[in-house]
C-alpha cells in the first residue's frame, strides 16, 4: 500500500479526525438549510409582501369610498391580521436566521480547519495490519456523539428561528384601517374605541359619565330581578370593574397572593386569572393595610390590547387579553403605611401611574411605562406628599392631557413626555377624590373643605397657565369623586350628604341627606345619577337642579367599588361577587 493510502487509513481510524469531519458535514448541511430559508423569506419580504400590501390598500380604499359593508370590513380585518402576522414572522426569522447562519458557517469553517490540522500533524504512516475492536468502537461512538450533538443543536436553533413570536397586533390593531392609524403604530385603541368601552376607573376620562343606552333602572339582587349573572370573585378587593368588548377585568389580593381576573361579559365565567408576584421587600410586612383599602384597592386599566394592574406593595403586572403575562415590575413598597391605592390610566401605548409619597425630592412622581414592555418612557417629579387620587387622561382645550391632584396642586401634563402644562394651587390634606372635566373646566376636591373649579387655559395672576375660578364649601367628600354635567356638579360625602352646585360660579343648588353611607364614586347615566351605598343599595336620582328620587335597588351585599357600564348593562362588584345587571325582556 502506498504512503498516501496508509495516511488516509490512519486518518480514517483517528476518532478526532472523524469528529471534525462529522462536524463539518452537519454544520455545512445546517448552514445550507438556513441560507435557503433566508433566501425564501427575503424573496417574500421584497416581492410577495408588497403585492399583498397593495391589494389590502385597494380593499381599504374600496371600503372607505363606498357604503358601509360589514362583510368587506371583516374581510379586511382578517386579511390585515394574516398579513401582519406573516410579515412579522418573516422578519423575525430573518433576524434570528441570520444569527443562526453565521453560527453554522463559523462552525463549518472551524471544522474544516480542525480537519486540516490532523493532516499536518500526522507522521509518516506505518501500516497496521490489525486494529483492535476497542479502537473502532471508540471512533464510531465519537462520530455518533458529535453528529447527534450538532443535530440537536441545529434542530433547536431552527426551531427557535422558525417559532413565531407575538406579533404586534390585536383586536385593536386589526381595526386600524377604520380609524386612520398608521400601519406601523404601536398597538393601542383609538380615542373613539376607548369611549366605546369602560377601560379605566370611572370609564373614559375618569368622569363616571356613561354614554351607553338602555341602562337598567330597576333590579333586585336577592330575588335575581334583572340579574343576568352573578359570579364569585376568588380574591377580595375594593377596585372597580373595567370592561373591554366581551371581557370584564378585576383584581384581587391577599397578604400572600395578587391576581388579575378576566370574566366573560356575557355569562360571568372566569376566563383566566394572572398572578403578579408579591413583593419580597421586608417593608411590605410592615404596611398597616386597612379594611377600607385592602391589598387590591387600585382599579386596573386596559388600552384594548393589554390590561395592567398595580397592588398595595407597588408591584405592577401586565397581561395581554388572552391572559399571557407580558411583564412585571416593582415600583417599590410605597412610603405609606396603607400601601398604594390610586388607580391606573392609559394613553395609547402608555400606562400612567401617579406615585405620590412624600415632599422629598424624587419621592412623588408621575410615571409613564411602555405597556408592551414595562420600560419607563418618562417620569416627572411631583411636589406633593401622599395622595390617593387617580390620574385621568382627558381631551381638554383641543389636546390630550393627564390630570393629577395632590396637595396643594392640580396639575396638567403632556402625555407624550410628561412635561407640565399648567398648575393651580388650590388643595390641601390627603387628597383621595379624582378630578373631573366639563365645559373646558377642571373640578377637584379638597377633602372636607372645598370643591374647586379651574380654568387651565386662563393665566394666573403671576401669568402662568391655570387659574382658580371659584371654591365652594359644603359637605365635601373625602373619598368619593364628584360627578359633573354640562350645568351642574355633585359631591357625595361618606356620611351620605349630596351637594349640588352650579358649575358657572359654584353657588349651591341644593344639599340632601340620603340616609346612607357611601365610599364608591357615583355615575351619570342619561340624566340620572347612580349612587351606590356601602350597604349595597343603589339610589337613582334625577340629574337636575331639584332633588328627585327615581328608584332604589338592592344588590344584596356591600359595595365599595364604583360601577362599570356597557351597552344595556351595569357591572357591580360586591364584597364577594361580580354582578351583571341587564333588563330582562
Amino acid at each position: 500500500m502506498t504512503d498516501t493510502n496508509d495516511q488516509k487509513y490512519l486518518l480514517q481510524q483517528n476518532p478526532w479526525y472523524q469528529a471534525s469531519a462529522g462536524s463539518a458535514i452537519v454544520s455545512g448541511v445546517f448552514a445550507g438549510i438556513v441560507l435557503t430559508l433566508l433566501l425564501i423569506q427575503t424573496y417574500h419580504i421584497r416581492w410577495t409582501d408588497p403585492k399583498q400590501t397593495d391589494k389590502l390598500a385597494a380593499l381599504r380604499k374600496s371600503y372607505q369610498s363606498g357604503p358601509a359593508d360589514e362583510i368587506l370590513a371583516e374581510e379586511i380585518r382578517q386579511k390585515d391580521t394574516r398579513q401582519r402576522r406573516a410579515q412579522y414572522a418573516r422578519l423575525q426569522f430573518v433576524h434570528r436566521g441570520s444569527v443562526l447562519f453565521v453560527f453554522w458557517l463559523a462552525a463549518f469553517v472551524g471544522s474544516l480547519t480542525w480537519m486540516r490540522s490532523f493532516r499536518q500533524k500526522l507522521p509518516h504512516p506505518v501500516r497496521q495490519t490489525d486494529l483492535s475492536i476497542r479502537q473502532i468502537q471508540f471512533a464510531d461512538r465519537s462520530r455518533l456523539a458529535v453528529a447527534m450533538a450538532l443535530t440537536l443543536l441545529g434542530g433547536g436553533g431552527l426551531f427557535v428561528a422558525l417559532r413565531p413570536g407575538q406579533p404586534p397586533t390585536s383586536g385593536a390593531a386589526e381595526q386600524e384601517f377604520a380609524t386612520g392609524q398608521a400601519e406601523d403604530r404601536p398597538v393601542f385603541a383609538s380615542w373613539e374605541q376607548m369611549k366605546q368601552n369602560w377601560p379605566v376607573f370611572r370609564g373614559p376620562e375618569g368622569s363616571g359619565v356613561c354614554p351607553f343606552e338602555k341602562i337598567p333602572t330597576q333590579w333586585d339582587g336577592p330575588s335575581d330581578q334583572n340579574i343576568r349573572w352573578k359570579t364569585a370573585v376568588p380574591l377580595s378587593g375594593h377596585n372597580s370593574p373595567i370592561v373591554w368588548d366581551k371581557r370584564v377585568f378585576l383584581t384581587g389580593a391577599s397578604e400572600k397572593k395578587q391576581q388579575i381576573f378576566c370574566f366573560d361579559a356575557d355569562n360571568g365565567s372566569l376566563l383566566w386569572n394572572g398572578d403578579v408576584p408579591v413583593s419580597t421587600d421586608p417593608q411590605r410586612k410592615e404596611m398597616s393595610i386597612l379594611e377600607e383599602t385592602g391589598y387590591a384597592a387600585s382599579t386596573a386599566a386596559t388600552n384594548g390590547a393589554y390590561v395592567a394592574a398595580i397592588f398595595a406593595d407597588g408591584q405592577v403586572g401586565c397581561f395581554d387579553l388572552t391572559g399571557k403575562r407580558q411583564w412585571v415590575c416593582s415600583l417599590g413598597v410605597p412610603a405609606s403605611a396603607y400601601g398604594y391605592a390610586a388607580s391606573l390610566t392609559v394613553y395609547e401605548d402608555r400606562l400612567i401611574i401617579q406615585m405620590d409619597q412624600d415632599y422629598e425630592p424624587g419621592a412623588s412622581k408621575l410615571i409613564a411605562l411602555d405597556i408592551t414592555s414595562g420600560k419607563t418612557l418618562w417620569q416627572t417629579e411631583r411636589p406633593v406628599p401622599n395622595s390617593w387620587s387617580s390620574p385621568t387622561v382627558v381631551q381638554l382645550n383641543g389636546r390630550a392631557q393627564i390630570l393629577a391632584s395632590g396637595s396643594p396642586w392640580v396639575i396638567g401634563y403632556d402625555p407624550a413626555d410628561g412635561k407640565e402644562l399648567w398648575r393651580v394651587e388650590c388643595l390641601g390634606g390627603d387628597v383621595a377624590p379624582t378630578q373631573v372635566v366639563s365645559q373646558g373646566k377642571v373640578f377637584a376636591v379638597e377633602p372636607y373643605t372645598h370643591l374647586v373649579a379651574i380654568d387651565p387655559a386662563a393665566p394666573s395672576e403671576e401669568g402662568t397657565p391655570g387659574r382658580l375660578l371659584w371654591a365652594a364649601e359644603g359637605s365635601i367628600p373625602d373619598i368619593s369623586s364628584p360627578i359633573v354635567s354640562e350645568q351642574l356638579v355633585w359631591t357625595l360625602d361618606t356620611g351620605g350628604t349630596l351637594g349640588c352646585y352650579d358649575i358657572r360660579d359654584g353657588s349651591k343648588v341644593y344639599a340632601q341627606d340620603l340616609d346612607a353611607m357611601f365610599q364608591a364614586s357615583g355615575s351619570l347615566v342619561d340624566q340620572i345619577l347612580y349612587l351606590q351605598s356601602t350597604k349595597g343599595k343603589m339610589i337613582l336620582l334625577k340629574a337636575g337642579s331639584v332633588f328627585e328620587k327615581v328608584a332604589e335597588n338592592e344588590l344584596g351585599e356591600e359595595i365599595f367599588a364604583s360601577a362599570a357600564f356597557a351597552p344595556g348593562r351595569i357591572y357591580l362588584r360586591g364584597t364577594h361577587h361580580l354582578y351583571c345587571i341587564e333588563t330582562k325582556l
